[in-house]
């Protein structure tokens, strides 16, 4: 999303000092129904401190508070050789904040980054996850997880009219009822791997291939654009010692073209922008390497 400033604005950089503290509490009830099987419950307290714009005009993105509660099980059976566990979770968050790009007058002007508040929102979902040991060195595992996101309302502190989606725009258009960018409700892994020993017990070979499944996701406040799910496979192979480990590797084997997402930044990934309102991680194209 792009925000341009009013008419006379500029990008002058301010002085600005902030001060705060919060108290983020965690209370966690567990329940041994045996020595492999334990039941829990958590409530935690989260808090991210406000963000600094240091732009001329922008204003300070407010703290965003949230409750997290958690309910779960982790179990082992067959003395370890198999593990699951399931956690349910609800999180209630209070002015979220959102990275968006915004841009001065007069333009063209280069995008700019800054942090607002945009609504409060409720996040609930499920995660499952399990490995097992097949035989010696032969281990498998995998995890899917579900998440739903949604704004709830508009606090008081959201500033809706520094997000410059086309859409939301429209008198009486909010976000509300929508899902926050780079959200996919479907997610999943799976990975199978097996070690076993070389030059007479020296070193160890470990062969792995994995896949990971990202759903779709929503790349624009609006939820008008999204990236469709896409999953990936990866492969690699290493010789270790007590000392040193050397392994190849190829990640995204069939090179697939799916994007990223919106906005994402510490990838290996190219980011170009279809116009100024949104920018898209490209996918990471396949890579081939050695690392010791």
């Amino acid at each position: 999303p792009t925000f341009c400033a009013g008419a006379g604005a500029t990008a002058t950089a301010a002085l600005i000092e902030n001060k705060e503290s919060f108290f983020t509490p965690r209370v966690t009830v567990k329940y041994a129904v045996t020595d492999e099987n334990n039941l829990y419950a958590q409530w935690a307290r989260g808090y991210k401190a406000a963000r600094l714009n240091t732009a001329t005009g922008l204003p300070v993105a407010e703290p965003e508070k949230l409750d997290n509660y958690e309910i779960g099980s982790m179990n082992r059976f067959f003395d370890g050789r198999v593990q699951l566990n399931v956690a349910g979770y609800y999180i209630k968050v209070k002015d979220q904040q959102q990275l968006v790009n915004f841009q001065f007058n007069p333009l063209p002007a280069p995008l700019s980054a800054g942090s607002f508040n945009v609504s409060d929102s409720r996040v609930y979902g499920l995660e499952i996850s399990g490995m097992a040991v097949l035989a010696e060195g032969w281990n498998i595992g995998g995890a899917v997880g579900y998440t739903d996101h949604k704004f709830t309302r508009l606090s008081p502190n959201a500033r809706l009219d520094l997000v410059a989606d086309a859409y939301l725009a429209n008198p009486g258009f909010t976000n509300v009822g929508r899902s926050s960018i780079n959200s996919p409700k479907l997610t999943g892994s799976a990975y199978m791997d097996y070690t076993f020993p070389v030059m007479g017990g020296d070193y160890d070979m470990t062969l792995r291939g994995d896949f990971t499944y990202r759903g779709k996701a929503y790349v624009d406040p609006a939820n008008q654009a999204w990236i469709k799910g896409a999953g990936r496979f990866n492969a690699r192979a290493s010789l270790k010692s007590e000392a040193w480990d050397i392994a190849v590797f190829v990640n995204d084997i069939f090179n697939v073209k799916t994007a990223n997402g919106a906005g994402l930044t510490g990838s290996r990934a190219c980011v170009y922008a279809r116009n100024t309102a949104i920018a898209i991680a490209a996918n990471d194209q396949r890579c081939r390497g050695l690392g010791i």
